[in-house]
Parts: C-alpha cells; structure tokens; sequence
C-alpha cells in the first residue's frame, strides 16, 4: 500500500539531506539530492558532476545519520543512489532500516500502573493504539498471510524498475533524467571507482509484520507495553525533529533574527550612554538565541549559522566598548571632589588607559566602531588632561621642597648677615621661596600646605626687609658724608671756605645720623672726630677769609677813586697801599698851584685830604687786624701803621 505523503515533505527533507551533505563534508563536492516515496520505500538519489569521483561511504553514511534523525513518517525503508549527473547507471547503492526505536528503551521495564497512561497515550496517536489491539492470528492464518506476502514480494521486485522512473518524474524538472536507474542491482563493471556497498534486501513489510506477529504471540503484557513504548518514543523523537524551528516551511527566526540585527545597529549609531549600548546587546543576544535555536537537520541552518557568527562578533565587539565606559565612568567618578595627590591622579588615569586599551579591540568592521573611536578620542583628551594634572601635583611638589630649601638656606646665611649685600642677599633667597609658593594653584593638594608656609616666611620677609633698609639707610649715609668731606677738602684747596663750613658740616651731620647696630655704624664713629676738626679749622679760616675779603672791600672803595688814588695787596701777614703817580701827580700840582697863588684854603684842603686817607687806611688796618705799609708811587716806603691787639 503506497502511503500518502505531501510532496512538499519530499522536497523539504531532499533539500534538508543536501545541504547536511554539504556541511558535513564542507563542501567538498557539489552534491544534488532528491526524494521519492515509491512502494512504502524512500528513494534518495544523490547526483556529482563527471569531473569529480566522491566515496560513496561518506555520502551514505551522512545520508542514514540524517535521515535517522529525520525520523520520517512515512516509511522504515530507504534505498540510497550515487550517481554522476548524465549516467545511466548508479556508482553506488545501499538499503537500510530506518531504527524506529532508541537503544536505550530495549530493556525498559513497566509498572502496572503505567499501562493506563500508554492507553491514554496510543488513543492519541490513533493508529499505533490500532496496531498494538490487533488480534493475533493462528499458525495457519500466518502460513497464508506469509504466502501472500511472499507474492507480494515478487510483484514489487516485478514493479522496482518503474521506482526510479518514478523517482525521476518527479524530479527531472530539477535535475539531471534518472530514467535509466533501475531498482535491480547495477552490473559490477559499472561501478569502476567504488566498489558497491552491498546490503540484505529488504524483507517485505507484510513478511516483517507476520513475523513480529508471530512473535507477539509469546510475549507478556509489560513486553508488549515496552514494545508499543518504544515506538511512541520513536514516533516523538520524529515530531521533536520536525517540530524544532525552520524545519518544515518558511523560517520565521531569521526574518525576526535580522530584524533585531538591523534594529541593533540603528541603536548602536543613535547610543550616546551606556544604557543604549546595552539595548543593542540585549537585542543582538536575543537575536543569537533565535538562530542557535535553529536545529542541525534545518535547511536553513547553514543561513543561521553564518548569520550568527556575524551577529556574534557584533555583540562580542560591543563588550569592550561596554566595558571600556564602565571604566571611564569610574575614572570620571574618582575624579570628582579634587584635589587629589599625584598617585590617586595616576591611578584614575590608568583607568582612562585601560578604556583606551579596551575601545583599540573593536574591529573596524564592528557597527559600534564609529561609536568607539568618538568614545577613545575623548578618552585620549581626558587622559592627557589627567596627566597635566598628575605634572601640575608633582611640580607643586617640588615647589614646596624647593622653597623650604631656600627658606632654610635664607636663615642660614641672616644669621650671619653684616652688610647690606648680605641683608639683600638674604632678602632675595626669602622673595624667592614667596615667590614659589604664591605660584602654587588652589586646585592642588598642596595648596594649604603652602600657604601656611607663606604667612611664615612673609613674616620673616619684613623683619629681613626692615634690617636691610636700615643697612640701605647706613650705606647711603654713610657714602654721602664721605662725599661732603671730599668736596670741602676741594674747597679748602680753592681758598673756598664758606663753602668748605658749610660741606663739612654736612658731613658731620650726615655722619652722625648712621643707625646705631648697622654696619656702617661704628665706621662712621672716626670719621665724626675727624669731620669736627676740620670743620673747626674751616671756620677759622673762613673768618680770616672774611677779614681779607673785608679789608679788600674797603680798599676797593677808598683806593678806586677818580683819579685812582691806590693799590693794595691784603695778606694774612698784613696790607701794603701804593699810591699811584697820577694821584700823587695830581696832589702836588693842586698844592704848588695854590702856593703860588697863595690859596690857603685850597693848601689846606689837600692837607685834609692827605690826613682823610691816612685815618681810612689805619681804620682798614684796624678792622682786619693787619699790619700796613704804604708806599709812594716809585714804591718807597712813606708809612706804617700796627693795629692795636683786640
């Protein structure tokens, strides 16, 4: 009895076998299958090309594994062909039993109790539950149903050369003609590159069942239950194949895998957070768990697979980007509530370098590639930034130790400090330690620590400052009653000696107002005694200078008469007058002139006038203390006059 099967089924399982043929064997040899259902018998011819002569053991033995799993309905029996595509005859052939029941359950023992849910069990699977009620037939019933099998036998080894034509009307639309196959054995001498693997013919379904009958009539209720198990098992395992996604009909998983796929990628090009790649790995995983459910034996399995492996990498790729922002917001997190020392900025940063490690891993080929060479750009910027911050913490450091250093040295060198460039010395190395200090930022750990070193050494600062303007102030002193000395000492050569009183006593002043404790100070204390005296000694001859200058002024006016009446010469040592021969020219003409007119009152005139110059003369002589001679206009003494001691 010829049972019914959709030819859809066919098509579904030949497309099945084929590409499990091509995975398995990786795609060795291109291989063409397809399926028959003749006679209760599976027909599965696989087809090569002429060029390529393939074993036939691998093919088969791929072939029954498949179909085995396949667990088909519809037959036990299964004839397999290889043949190169334009032959007429097979290279090979083979017939096996398709093994309906697992090994597992051949010593399966019931209990009493589990007949009633096998009842239950073959009422739904129908058919099986008829089978197992059939009555058992007596010896000579079975005598003539093998007799009848057995006719059976021979009118489907009469009918077997019609199978392949069958076979190939069914499939000449698709492939290479297999009209010239025959169901016969093939002769050996066509069979050159691999000798035929050879298998019992299959015994009749009628003779098998007779059998099984027979033996049925023998066996206990619980064997019969295992029996009737062992099939309801079989029949299962075959609609768990067939009931696993995309095995039968379109795939639905793929379309919804890819839609997923797509749906990822548009999420990974939107992400901006953490959260959104996230979504997109849910999705890809979720995607991955639709295609790994896609079993071995699927014809869509080879799709799933490469779709998968594509959509695995993309997951896998998203995992360092994930990884590499948990880091960064760590990194971000410890950054917070600065200032921190140098070792706490070196460890938030290798952070930041282990982000940057991770997003290198993402393959360019990765949808989130884009999106992770925005992430490491900003991750590069945030660790260059950190390590500005790591210098800024190691240079506030050695500002504060190079300004305790100079601090140090600074009250070193004032305690013995003397001079003025020894107090600016001083002065310089406490400015300097300051200086670094106050150049210290407040976002620093070192900040406070630096500014309570700051209010120290300002401190310090004024008091060095104070002493170093009081040396200033001795110096300038100092150096300028020096110079007031040396210009009276020039003045005093210049017979100058108002101006020498007044320098000296400058001088003088100026040295006395050098501070007390500078070190300038018991310099100056000689040049105080020094400056005293000289100033003494000016004054002295300043009055002797203004005596001559007086006894000069005099002169001028009494001798500078018209006619010019006299010439002087001031000394120290005293004053000589020479009376000039127009004067005395002059006198003796007016005094002749009158004796010779005897004018008396003109005689007597000159006499006065002789005796005025005379008392003015010794007046000069006595106001300036000097001695005086007077002379006649041939330069003949004529007259002295001493002045009295005062």
């Amino acid at each position: 009895m010829q049972t019914a099967v959709r030819p859809s089924e066919l098509q579904e399982l030949a497309k099945f076998l084929q590409e499990r043929l091509q995975a398995e064997l990786a795609g060795e040899v291109p291989l063409q299958v397809r399926c028959m259902l003749q006679n209760d018998v599976l027909l599965v011819l696989a087809q090569h090309s002429q060029s390529v002569a393939p074993e036939a053991q691998p093919i088969f033995r791929v072939l029954k594994q498949t179909i085995q799993q396949a667990q088909p309905e519809f037959t036990e029996k299964v004839r397999l062909y290889l043949r190169a595509v334009g032959q007429k005859q097979p290279r090979a052939w083979e017939d096996f039993i398709i093994e309906k029941s697992p090994a597992w359950l051949d010593n399966l023992e019931l209990n009493d109790d589990d007949e009633d849910d096998f009842d239950d069990l073959f009422r739904w699977l129908g058919k099986a539950s008829q089978e197992t009620e059939e009555p058992e037939e007596n010896p000579q019933e079975s005598e003539r149903n093998s007799l009848v099998s057995s006719e059976k036998i021979q009118e489907q080894k009469l009918d077997e050369s019609t199978l392949l034509n069958n076979l190939v009307i069914a499939s000449e639309t698709e492939s290479d003609s297999m009209a010239d196959l025959s169901l016969e054995e093939p002769p050996s001498q066509t069979l050159p590159e691999t000798e035929p693997i050879y298998q019992p013919p299959i015994a009749p379904k009628s003779q098998q069942t007779t059998k099984t009958k027979r033996k049925q009539i023998s066996l206990s209720p619980k064997l019969v239950i295992a029996a009737a198990t062992v099939t309801i098992v079989a029949f299962l395992s075959s609609l768990y194949a067939f009931s696993r996604p995309c095995v039968i009909g379109s795939c639905p998983q793929i379309k919804t895998a890819k839609q997923l796929g797509q749906e990822s990628t548009e999420t990974i090009k939107k992400a901006k957070t953490i959260q959104d790649l996230e979504k997109a790995k849910q999705k890809l995983t979720t995607t991955n768990q639709l295609l790994g459910s896609i079993p071995l034996w699927s014809s869509y399995h080879g799709e799933a697979q490469k779709l998968l492996s594509n959509y695995q990498n993309q997951a896998n790729s998203i995992d360092p980007v994930l990884m590499a922002m948990k880091k960064a917001d760590e990194a971000a997190d410890s950054s917070q509530n600065y200032p921190h020392s140098a070792q706490e900025w070196q460890d938030i940063n290798s952070l930041w370098k282990q982000s940057v490690a991770l997003l290198k891993q993402v393959p360019k080929t990765s949808p989130v590639y884009p999106f992770a060479q925005k992430k490491l750009l900003s991750y590069r910027d945030n660790s260059v930034e950190i390590n500005q911050k790591i210098n800024l913490e190691e240079t506030t450091e050695n500002k504060i130790a190079a300004a305790k250093q100079a601090a140090q040295t600074a009250e070193l060198r004032q305690v013995s400090a003397k001079s003025l460039e020894n107090w600016q010395e001083v002065e310089s190395m406490w400015e300097k330690a300051i200086a670094t200090l106050a150049s210290i930022p407040r976002n620093v750990t070192g900040h406070e620590e630096a500014q309570e070193l700051l209010d120290n050494y300002q401190t310090k600062l004024v008091a060095v400052r104070d002493r170093r303007n009081q040396e200033q102030i001795s110096v300038n002193i100092y150096n300028q009653s020096l110079t007031l000395a040396s210009l009276a000492q020039s003045q005093e050569q210049r017979n100058q000696w108002s101006e020498a009183v007044s320098s000296w006593r400058r001088a003088l002043t100026y040295a006395q107002q050098v501070p007390q404790g500078t070190f300038y100070y018991t310099q100056t204390q000689p040049l105080i005694d020094s400056y005293s005296s000289s100033l003494n000694q000016a004054q002295d001859k300043l009055k002797i200078a203004l005596v001559l200058q007086k006894a000069n002024t005099d002169l001028t006016r009494v001798c500078n008469v018209s006619p010019k009446i006299c010439d002087y010469i001031v000394t120290r040592q005293g004053i000589k007058v020479y009376l000039t021969p127009a004067y005395v020219n002059s006198v003796r003409r007016t005094a002749m002139s009158a004796g010779i007119n005897g004018d008396a009152n003109t005689l007597a005139g000159v006499d006065d006038h002789i005796k005025t110059l005379q008392s003015a003369l010794e007046a000069i002589s006595e106001n300036s203390v000097l001695p005086l001679e007077i002379y006649d206009h041939t330069r003949a003494l004529i007259g002295k006059y001493n002045p009295k001691p005062s």
